[in-house]
């Protein structure tokens, strides 16, 4: 008899994606061990320089494909952004990569169907400067209808 992924334990699932590592994976926050996070690193001493987290690469690859799967979806099947769940579940696949904050639009066609998501304006760990002129442009750019106007917090 086979398991099916929604019985099995995220280390279970994690073994499955990543092999051994996968069980060490498990002990660390899902948001954390998918990008969606940045690790928190508590006992950090002054001027001790702090590592890049890199997410493992089957799990890099996976939530991208994930990502690509919706889009692809909402391309194909006309799904639209019409509740916050939607928009939830791609933004965090979308966001959840940066270690600074970025301000991301989401250009829509008048069903509010994804004609575009761009990444308008980076910035620091703490802040991001946004330029009204330079959002109705690129809204014209894309001939949109709606947009939905996103910005990040690193440090979850």
């Amino acid at each position: 008899m086979e398991m099916r992924a929604i019985d099995m334990s995220n280390a279970e699932l994690l073994e499955i994606l990543c092999g051994s590592a996968g069980r060490s994976l498990a002990r660390h926050p899902l948001p954390e061990v998918f990008g969606i996070c940045t690790p928190r690193q508590r006992n950090l001493l002054a001027g001790e320089e702090r590592e890049p987290y890199l997410v493992h690469p089957k799990l890099a690859a996976a939530k991208e494909l994930y990502v690509r799967a919706i889009q692809e979806d909402m391309n194909v099947a006309d799904i639209i952004f019409s509740t916050p769940n939607a928009v939830t579940s791609y933004l965090s696949g979308r966001l959840g990569i940066y270690e600074h904050e970025v301000f991301l639009c989401l250009w829509m066609d008048a069903r509010n169907r994804l004609i575009a998501s761009e990444e308008l304006f980076r910035g620091t760990l703490t802040q991001t400067s946004v330029y009204p002129r330079e959002v109705v442009k690129r809204a014209l750019f894309h001939n949109a209808a709606a947009v939905i106007f996103a910005h990040n917090h690193p440090l979850c």
